[in-house]
């Protein structure tokens, strides 16, 4: 009879162990399971888009095109852009890009897609679908209020450079300037201490938000370019709906 009531507490207590191993061995697995969930959806939050502020500018006339404005904040590689306005693809840009992180996008389109019309006042969901290096897809979207054209500008935030000793012929002088338009830039004028020096287009592109790449040889000789001595930089924009813009940098000849 012992032996026998030994027999079953032998057998109780080796089905507990086994129950326990079990147990083991199946938290083990979750945990493993939870961890590669945990990593994948970590993976698929890393790229990410965030729009800063996007604008749609309507197109009142012929002579003002629809235009869309945007800053995003994206955080990783990516190999293509769509943008679209209420569903309607509106552009697509290609990326070549690599070991980048968290940088600004700025984007600025004429909108020539004739299925788009943009009425002053109404509302819009413009969205934004990146293509990243590893082929996840991330789409953003904003409601935007069209907002009537606004007024075109120049400016030199990328800076002026004057050079009297260079490969280049001398004087040499190279700018990049920056370039927000409603409508198209028909002529730019280059003067250095109010002396004209160039005046005529420089091609159109079908940004509306780009930087535009001058360079010249001052030829003047009025205005003589001596290494060492202070110049005044001037551009003054002509836009297709004659409204102007003007932009100055105080540069030493180098």
């Amino acid at each position: 009879m012992r032996k026998e009531v030994s027999r079953i507490h032998l057998i109780i207590a080796l089905s507990v162990a086994l129950i326990i191993a079990v147990a083991a061995v199946y938290m083990l697995l979750s945990t493993q399971i939870s961890s590669q969930t945990s990593t994948m959806t970590s993976s698929q939050v890393k790229n990410k888009i965030s729009i800063q502020n996007v604008h749609l500018w309507a197109n009142t006339s012929n002579l003002y095109p629809l235009t869309l404005g945007a800053n995003l904040l994206i955080s990783s590689p990516l190999r293509s852009l769509n943008i679209s306005v209420d569903g309607v693809k509106v552009s697509s840009e290609p990326f070549s890009q690599d070991n980048i992180t968290n940088w600004r996008d700025e984007e600025g389109i004429e909108i020539k897609n004739p299925h788009v019309v943009i009425l002053v006042g109404k509302a819009y969901v413009v969205s934004f679908t990146g293509l990243f290096n590893d082929n996840s897809v991330y789409t953003t979207s904003a409601t935007v209020i069209a907002q009537p054209p606004f007024q075109s500008y120049i400016s030199l935030e990328g800076g002026v450079e004057l050079e009297t000793k260079s490969i280049y012929p001398t004087p040499y002088l190279s700018a990049t300037i920056f370039v927000n338009r409603s409508v198209p830039l028909s002529k730019l004028t280059l003067f250095i201490n109010g002396t004209l020096e160039a005046s005529g287009s420089q091609g159109e592109s079908n940004k509306t938000i780009y930087g535009l790449i001058y360079k010249a040889q001052p030829s003047n000789q009025a205005m003589p370019i001596i290494a060492g001595r202070t110049y005044e930089v001037t551009f003054v924009a002509i836009f297709e709906d004659n409204s102007t813009s003007t932009a100055s940098k105080i540069v030493v000849a180098g």
